[in-house]
């Protein structure tokens, strides 16, 4: 959501009264299933760009228009960092000040245009001008302005998790984000370093021990499940005239699939049927019969 970029309230940052979980649940889930799938982030903007240029959300209606068109390796970040497709934004000095551009990510160029958004516009380029895919040259001092501005909201934003505790709830990628949105570093590592990079890296998760921990925190679940619905299904067979009833609705069949999938869950050899999924948060409880 271009929303979640800007410094007002909207967007994303609503939803707190209709989910009883802090935010850092969600953010979890939200970031393990995007590197788990291979999907990459897309944003677009709101607004303007620019001072010159305003577009309000007709942009966000026209990107998906132009990415349904692309087929799934064209939609891949890094074949289009490879190909041209995208450029990295950088930081740079104004007027003796840094302006943290990066934090903006890579953006479309030209050749971008060529190949996906003539797809659409048979002139794209007079649709997306120089100045449209470099708004710095409309306004240098605006520009420069901007970015300050969202590392601003961004910095105000991550430090309300560093306050009220749930920075420590998140996975180690989230919490490495979270403290360079705060402070501009984590742990000495900027946006750029590889170390920092290589933490959303699907061999990165699937090696990291706190993935294991919430494989295990499911299988816990899992194997409570499946011993709930045993004892459940024990009881209910021990209670006088229920024979009936547990022959019409094969009771007895039900009880041994409900053993064979706890000797199942219960195996270590589950944790291998589990890597690829979310598994669960360990903060989370574990369901109770009650």
């Amino acid at each position: 959501s271009p929303s979640t970029t800007g410094a007002g309230s909207e967007g994303a940052l609503t939803k707190g009264p209709f989910n009883m979980l802090v935010p850092t649940v969600d953010l979890n889930n939200a970031l393990i299933s995007m590197i788990l799938t291979g999907v990459g982030g897309f944003s677009t903007p709101a607004g303007h760009i620019g001072s010159e240029m305003e577009v309000g959300h007709d942009i966000s209606l026209l990107i998906p228009e132009i990415w349904c068109r692309m087929g799934p390796e064209e939609r891949d970040p890094q074949a289009m960092i490879k190909s041209g497709m995208l450029e990295k934004v950088e930081n740079y000095q104004f007027e003796d000040q840094l302006i943290p551009a990066g934090r903006l990510g890579y953006r479309i160029t030209r050749r971008f245009l060529r190949h996906y958004v003539s797809r659409v516009f048979d002139s794209p380029a007079l649709v997306f001008t120089e100045e449209i895919l470099k708004p710095e040259l409309q306004d240098p001092q605006g520009f420069a302005d901007a970015v300050l501005h969202i590392a601003q909201a961004q910095a105000k934003v991550a430090q309300r998790y560093l306050d009220d505790g749930s920075y420590e709830l998140a996975v180690p990628p989230l919490q490495a984000i979270l403290s360079i949105m705060a402070t501009g570093d984590w742990q000495g590592h900027d946006l750029s370093s590889p170390v920092f990079r290589s933490m959303f890296t699907l061999e990165y998760l699937l090696e990291s021990d706190w993935y294991q921990k919430r494989l295990r925190k499911k299988q816990q679940v899992d194997v409570g499940h499946w011993q709930r619905s045993i004892e459940y299904l024990e009881s209910y067979m021990a209670q006088p005239n229920k024979s009936k009833t547990t022959s019409l609705m094969d009771l007895e069949q039900r009880l041994e699939f409900a053993k064979q999938q706890l000797q199942r869950v219960n195996d270590e050899s589950f944790l291998d049927e589990l890597i690829g999924t979310l598994g669960r948060d360990p903060m989370l409880p574990i369901p109770s019969a009650e």
